[in-house]
């Protein structure tokens, strides 16, 4: 029970990149996380039930819808649903400097997706790079 504006294509495809883990393990960017990509608070060895993640997962893409929000007028849809899935996985502050939001902002919708492969490093690895270990990263963009 939620009123996310994410549609439930861009929920299923946030959800099923970030993969769903009851207990914590430290994801590609050396960050404690659970359930689906549920990094708030989260430490070694925490585990949680079905029940918590689903909130974490609510409470998570909420905030990531906020930011959204506040930082650029997308209808519902699939532009939007990727600057949601963009926050959630990268963050606020790599959003809010992005140049992905600038095309946004400018209407430039083509070239704001066209940023998408720019973003495929962790921690200084090339996620392209199959000695990285993060192929993921790839193929979410």
């Amino acid at each position: 029970d939620h009123e996310l504006k994410n549609t439930p294509d861009g929920l299923a495809f946030i959800s099923n990149l970030e993969g769903c883990s009851s207990s914590a393990y430290q994801c590609s960017a050396d960050r404690w996380t659970a359930g689906l990509g549920h990094t708030t608070g989260v430490k070694q060895g925490d585990k949680a039930t079905t029940e918590t993640i689903a909130d974490w997962y609510i409470e998570d893409i909420s905030a990531a819808e906020k930011l959204v929000d506040r930082q650029v007028t997308l209808a519902a849809g699939p532009q939007y649903d990727m600057a949601v899935s963009f926050v959630f996985n990268l963050g606020a502050g790599n959003f809010r400097s992005s140049t992905y939001l600038k095309k946004l902002k400018a209407g430039e919708l083509t070239a704001a997706c066209n940023e998408f492969p720019r973003w495929v490093y962790v921690n200084g690895k090339d996620c392209r790079l199959d000695s990285s270990h993060c192929a993921g990263i790839v193929k979410r963009r």
